[in-house]
């Protein structure tokens, strides 16, 4: 994660690509543009959304943005490189400590204590432009995401007063003017509830950000798009508990990004799924999420539910897999484990690191993506079995496979088609929106793309449609 010099929430510079057709299920992911990789490199054939982030890079804007219209505004912001990509640790809605995102989803444009944007060196104004030219040629609507798990840290400031609220708005209407975006994504982790551990959190946070979207809303009216992501157990409230009512907030946004991964991860007590369909023995699932969503009075038509293309690994205690039964399942995903982390694929590194928070840390994450398994050979090309001394194996209770080497003891957990699958027929069951992939370059391989897994996820969602 980046260092802030500046007092500043991070927008991450997200363009969300949606299809003109708003009646099919979408399908959404997550594309960075870094290194060899441009945005209209999106494979268009099976995505109706995506979510464009540069590259984690130093130095200061070198893309003009908007001025504000209050005179006297400076805005310029100033991010420090990683001296590494490995990963970083994460919180959720439920307070559950997560694993890490690769630098690369790291967000480059910042809004300042000011509420002015900056762009870091590494995200040229010509692949903004380009990616939502391109947009725009495919028919799909370009939208930019703001916060993120490092870039959250004074969103309650700037929704804490109606004139920061009104300031707020202005710049981002002012930003969506300039580069023709068709709207926004708010991705501030989380209302009233501490993320990474230096965020400012009030307990009116989650007033404050309802008397936010009003404003933006008069500031965006439709067809400008508002949308969220939000943690697995909803908005937190006053009290410190989930709100039991949505409905304020869904009726302004378009959709609502569920962030149906890092369930389960080298945090938990026991190794397990980082996205289980079912709960089984994790903290939640996606069918709970759904349902507490559903409660709380969520459309099922504005719920997005996520889809990771990321697992996690586990250092065992035993060579042996022990079976337990669950409900009328036969589950093996759930093992005793050490407490040490396992390295993850090439770019997981345990260098010391410092975070914006300023905790120093060095470890590895334990983070594979699906891509990474089958290029560094520990999965077959068609993801049909395990290789190198691992076997593939499929957990039914939670719908999802993972690896395990008896030899070494590590399980890696992950997604795959046909888990993606399970999770599209419970979408289109329960009549919601579509899904999202986070991110899309970890069911690519070598820049390129591997077509199995986004196509199965497109052709899922298109025959149960």
């Amino acid at each position: 994660m980046t260092k802030m010099v500046s007092r500043c929430i991070t927008v991450l510079l997200g363009l969300i690509l949606i299809n003109a057709v708003a009646a099919e299920e979408i399908f959404g992911q997550y594309w960075p543009a870094y290194g060899k990789q441009k945005p209209t490199s999106l494979d268009w054939s099976v995505t109706d959304i995506g979510y464009y982030f540069g590259e984690c890079a130093a130095g200061s804007a070198d893309v003009p943005l908007p001025k504000l219209q209050h005179a006297g505004r400076v805005h310029h912001s100033t991010m420090v490189r990683r001296s590494d990509d490995s990963l970083v640790v994460l919180v959720n809605g439920l307070g559950l400590m997560l694993t890490n995102l690769l630098c690369r989803f790291l967000p480059t444009v910042t809004v300042t204590n000011n509420t002015g944007f900056t762009v870091p060196k590494g995200q040229p104004e010509a692949d903004i432009k380009a990616f939502v030219a391109t947009a725009h040629k495919h028919r799909k609507k370009a939208v930019f995401a703001i916060g993120g798990w490092t870039g959250s840290r004074y969103f309650s400031d700037r929704v804490a007063t109606a004139f920061n609220r009104a300031d707020f708005a202005t710049s981002i209407l002012s930003f969506v003017k300039t580069y023709g975006f068709d709207g926004v994504d708010l991705d501030w982790e989380y209302p009233g509830k501490q993320g990474i551990g230096c965020n400012k959190v009030r307990p009116t946070d989650s007033a404050n950000f309802l008397s936010f979207l009003k404003t933006l809303r008069r500031a965006l009216p439709s067809p400008y798009l508002i949308t969220a992501a939000i943690g697995t157990s909803g908005i937190i409230g006053p009290n410190g508990a989930p709100l039991p009512d949505m409905r304020p907030y869904s009726k302004i946004l378009d959709y609502i990004n569920l962030m149906t991964y890092d369930i389960g991860g080298n945090w938990s007590p026991t190794s397990g799924p980082n996205s289980p369909f079912r709960t089984c023995n994790s903290a939640t699932s996606v069918i709970q999420v759904v349902q507490t969503f559903k409660k709380a009075g969520v459309p099922v038509e504005k719920m997005v539910v996520g889809i990771p293309s990321y697992g996690h690994s586990y250092e065992l205690v035993s060579s042996t897999l022990k079976k337990q039964m669950i409900g009328r399942y036969t589950s093996q995903v759930y093992q005793n484990k050490t407490n040490r982390i396992p390295k993850g694929d090439k770019s997981d590194s345990n260098a010391p690191k410092t975070d914006i928070c300023n905790v120093r840390s060095a470890s590895f994450s334990g983070t594979w993506t699906y891509n990474s398994l089958i290029s560094e050979g520990l999965l077959s090309a068609d993801g049909s079995k395990g290789l190198k001394g691992f076997t593939r194996r499929y957990d039914y209770c939670t719908a999802t496979p993972f690896l395990f080497n008896p030899k070494t003891k590590i399980m890696i957990n992950y997604e795959d088609g046909f888990s993606a699958s399970q999770k599209i027929g419970y979408v289109t069951e329960q009549f919601l929106a579509g899904v999202f992939v986070f991110d899309s370059t970890g069911f690519n391989r070598d820049g390129g793309r591997h077509p199995a897994v986004l196509t199965t996820i497109r052709y899922a969602l298109d025959v149960n449609t």
